[in-house]
């Protein structure tokens, strides 16, 4: 009797209402799952100083932190997207803004998926773009020389290249890099288990080809195992000239390293510069990368002909090297973008999928849209509206994430955040276009459905 009671005072609409409308809160799991996920994001953003390395992992927490959160964080901005709807396009905004600010779990979870397309390939792009541009940078710093001696692809320099090189008529210095690694044993400067970049370079050929940056110490003391270190190294762990470092070489062979200089543009070299002796001596290949030659205009006929003497070798004027340098740095990012690329197919599946769902449910209110008298056209004009607030609210939250996960990191002399404006522009153009053809399509699909058999169907 009491339960009747209650029943029969409750009014037709609030029972409609209760019955029909998506539910306010979010459940204490869902909260705590995604707050989690925002804070590790924000966390690996802040604590990490690795400039781009960690923003993919950042943005991707991110974006699952949003996507578990959408009903507020996308729901909210969708419905505030679409409220100029109810003064602007007559009955069809009105009652798109309607529904999306009273469906605000559908509204987030087809903006969702926008978000995660958004945000992993914004941050991708942005991220090696920011890279690109910084070793470029910072290479035309520290880069002197008119001429550059390069490997070609997949080669390297012999040992004796930069003393042949050095010893041809009109050359006035010739500086030759030793790639190599050293593995830092000390606390708090062990890499994350990996090998710090290293370069062996003879001090005494740097003026006119090279200009390190130098912080502090004096270049000519790298001699026997006296080294040099980047500022951002230095920085890390508080090192200071005179300093005695416990190292493993690339050979695994034990050494302690005393600190002779600290030199800031390091990006595009290595944090740490041996005397050329020293790497020779212990690194895995003997093979140079590149020799910077400085001397009179007249020297570039005299490295042509000895570059056609040496066949893993090619003469690049400065300009060249550079391009070549930015060239290298954007061909090394290749395999990120292949996981990129499929994280997008797999979301760009899950945003499609979500849409025909969202589309299934709502037939019966497609239905009564056309019962009450809206032809085809206002129904998809309502449906064509809510997409866009929706896929809007997607960009927007997908490319805050993509700017907030880049950062550059801190005691990095010459590493700056670069914007590239047509790939954002393409990014951005593709996900919306997905958003729209994934409630549009399907939406155009359930219109041609009578609008009497939804009503019907379930009786």
């Amino acid at each position: 009797m009491t339960a009747a009671w209650r029943a029969a005072r409750v009014r037709p609409a609030e029972a409609l209402l209760e019955a029909s409308a998506e539910p306010l809160r979010l459940g204490p799991a869902r909260w705590a799952l995604g707050l989690a996920a925002v804070g590790g994001g924000v966390a690996l953003i802040i604590t990490v100083p690795v400039g781009g390395a960690l923003a993919g992992p950042a943005a991707l927490c991110l974006a699952i932190g949003a996507a578990l959160l959408s009903p507020v964080v996308l729901g909210l901005l969708a419905a505030a997207l679409s409220w100029p709807l109810r003064a602007g396009p007559g009955a069809a905004g009105l009652l798109a803004s309607t529904a999306v600010a009273t469906h605000r779990r559908r509204a987030g979870a087809v903006a969702a998926p926008i978000v995660l397309i958004v945000a992993l390939a914004g941050t991708q792009a942005i991220a090696d773009a920011s890279t690109r541009a910084s070793i470029q940078h910072v290479t035309a710093q520290r880069v002197r020389a008119p001429y550059v001696l390069v490997a070609n692809a997949g080669q390297g320099l012999p040992a004796a290249t930069t003393r042949t090189t050095g010893q041809l008529p009109g050359v006035r210095a010739a500086a030759g890099l030793l790639p190599t690694t050293v593995f830092l044993l000390d606390p708090g400067l062990d890499n994350f288990g990996s090998p710090w970049d290293a370069a062996g370079l003879d001090p005494a050929a740097v003026p006119g080809t090279l200009d390190l940056g130098l912080q502090a110490g004096s270049l000519p003391s790298l001699t026997g195992s006296t080294i040099a270190i980047s500022s951002t190294l230095a920085g890390h762990a508080h090192i200071r000239v005179g300093a005695i470092l416990n190292a493993r070489l690339a050979d695994l062979t034990p050494a302690r390293l005393r600190v002779g200089a600290i030199y800031q543009r390091a990006l595009g070299l290595g944090d740490i510069v041996l005397p050329l002796p020293l790497a020779e001596a212990h690194a895995a290949v003997i093979l140079g990368s590149a020799v910077f030659i400085s001397g009179p205009p007249a020297i570039g006929a005299v490295l042509a002909r000895f570059a056609r003497s040496v066949p893993s070798a090619a003469v690049l004027t400065r300009a060249r090297y550079l391009q070549a340098v930015r060239a290298a740095a954007q061909a090394s990012q290749w395999p990120v973008w292949l996981l990129i690329g499929l994280i997008t197919a797999f979301a760009a599946l899950a945003l499609l999928n979500t849409a025909l769902m969202a589309t299934a449910g709502r037939q019966p209110e497609l239905a009564l849209v056309r019962l009450i008298g809206a032809t085809r056209r206002q129904a998809r004009r309502i449906i064509a509206w809510e997409a866009l607030v929706t896929t809007l609210a997607g960009l927007a939250v997908g490319a805050l994430v993509a700017r907030t996960a880049v950062q550059a990191p801190p005691g990095q002399p010459g590493w700056h955040i670069a914007v590239p404006g047509l790939l954002s522009a393409g990014i951005l153009a593709a996900a919306a276009l997905l958003g729209l053809a994934g409630a549009l399509v399907p939406a155009r699909l359930a219109l041609h459905t009578r609008p009497a058999a939804p009503s019907g169907r379930g009786e």
